[in-house]
C-alpha cells in the first residue's frame, strides 16, 4: 500500500514537473518570438523635412549579406555641401528606425552635417526599410554597423568615423567599435553592459512576467533560440578601447534599462583605458530622452568628444556653390 502511494507520489512529481517544463519551454518560444520580431517603426520623417541633402542608399550587412537601407547626408551648411573624409554613424534602438522620432535623431544629424560631418544614418535589420526579419539585440546588429562602417569607407571614401548610438544600437556601437579599426570614437547613449545579466535582471520589464521567473524563462528562451545571448557583452569589448574614445551617456531617469548599466561599463572598461572613456549621467528625460531635454548640452558635449578624436571638422564647401533652385547633384535630394 506504501509503495503504491509512493509509485503514486513519484508520478504525479514527474507530469507536473514535465508539464511545467513543457509551460517553461512553451512560453520561452513565444518570448522569443515576440523578442526578436518587434513591430517595425515606420518612417514619417525624411533629411528633407529638415532642409538637408541626402541619398538613399543601401548596403549589406556582413553578417548575411542582408540588404540594409539608409540615408547618406553629406556635411553641408547654408552655401551647399562639405568635402570631408570624417563620417559619423547613427545606430538606433530596439524596435525603432532610423529616424528614431521619439528624440528626433535628425536635428543631431543636422547638427552635426552643419559642424562638417558626414552622416550615415541606417536601419538595423528587420527595422525600418532593411531586409531580415529576426532581430537580435545586438548580436547580428553588429555586423549590419560593420557593413555601414565598409560603405562609408569603401563608398564614400571616409577615413575616420565616429559612432553614435541609442540603447540597443548603443551597445551594438560598443561592440561595432571594438572589432572596427576604421572606428575613433563611439558615443553610447543608454546602453547595456551585458545582455545576460542584464536580461537575467530586467526581462520582466519587457515580458511582464514575475522577476523570480527570469532565470528560468532566460535559460528555456536560450534553449529553444539560436540566439546567443552569452556573445553580446559591451563591457567587455569596451575594455580594448585602447586608442579609441568612448562617451557614455544616460539618464538617470531610465526605467528601462538603468543608468547603472552605463556604469558598470565605466568601472569595468576604466581601469584599462582610462582617459579614453567618458560618462555623463543626465538628470531629465527618461530612456534615451537625454537628447531631447538636454538639447543644447547634449549637442555640444558630443562634438567636443567627436572633435578631441576626429579633430575640428568645419565645413569645406566644394568648388559648387547652391546658389539655385535649379541646381542639381547627382543622386543628391534637396529642400
Amino acid at each position: 500500500m506504501k509503495k503504491a502511494l509512493i509509485f503514486k507520489t513519484i508520478k504525479s512529481v514527474l507530469l507536473t514537473s514535465v508539464f511545467l517544463n513543457t509551460l517553461a519551454l512553451g512560453t520561452s518560444a513565444v518570448i522569443d518570438y515576440m523578442a526578436t520580431t518587434p513591430d517595425r517603426e515606420a518612417i514619417t520623417e525624411t533629411p528633407e523635412d529638415y532642409h538637408l541633402f541626402y541619398e538613399d542608399v543601401t548596403f549589406q550587412s556582413k553578417k548575411d549579406n542582408l540588404l540594409l537601407s539608409g540615408w547618406w547626408i553629406p556635411s553641408q551648411n547654408f552655401f551647399g555641401i562639405g568635402k570631408t573624409n570624417n563620417t559619423i554613424i547613427f545606430s538606433h534602438g530596439y524596435g525603432n528606425s532610423r529616424t528614431q522620432e521619439q528624440i528626433h535623431s535628425l536635428k543631431l544629424a543636422k547638427f552635426l552635417a552643419k559642424q562638417g560631418y558626414n552622416v550615415l544614418m541606417f536601419d538595423f535589420r528587420n527595422s525600418g526599410e532593411s531586409q531580415g526579419n529576426k532581430t537580435t539585440i545586438g548580436l547580428n546588429e553588429q555586423y549590419d554597423l560593420l557593413g555601414a562602417i565598409d560603405y562609408a569607407k569603401s563608398i564614400k571614401h571616409s577615413t575616420k568615423i565616429g559612432l553614435v548610438g541609442w540603447s540597443m544600437g548603443a551597445s551594438t556601437s560598443i561592440l561595432a567599435g571594438e572589432l572596427s579599426k576604421d572606428v575613433v570614437a563611439v558615443v553610447a547613449d543608454s546602453p547595456f553592459s551585458d545582455l545576460d545579466q542584464y536580461l537575467s535582471d530586467e526581462m520582466s520589464y519587457w515580458t511582464g512576467l514575475p522577476k523570480s521567473l527570469n532565470p528560468v524563462f532566460l535559460k528555456t528562451t536560450e534553449a529553444v533560440s539560436p540566439f546567443k545571448i552569452k556573445e553580446v557583452s559591451p563591457y567587455k569589448a569596451a575594455e580594448q578601447y585602447k586608442t579609441k574614445g568612448l562617451f557614455l551617456i544616460h539618464s538617470k531617469k531610465d526605467n528601462a534599462i538603468s543608468y547603472q548599466e552605463s556604469e558598470k561599463i565605466y568601472q569595468k572598461a576604466h581601469g584599462t583605458v582610462k582617459n579614453n572613456i567618458k560618462l555623463w549621467l543626465t538628470n531629465k528625460g527618461g530612456h534615451i530622452r537625454s537628447y531631447k531635454y538636454d538639447k543644447n548640452e547634449y549637442e555640444q558635449k558630443v562634438l567636443d568628444f567627436l572633435q578631441t578624436y576626429m579633430g575640428d571638422n568645419s565645413v569645406k564647401r566644394e568648388a559648387y556653390v547652391i546658389a539655385s533652385p535649379f541646381f542639381i547633384h547627382k543622386n543628391l535630394k534637396f529642400f
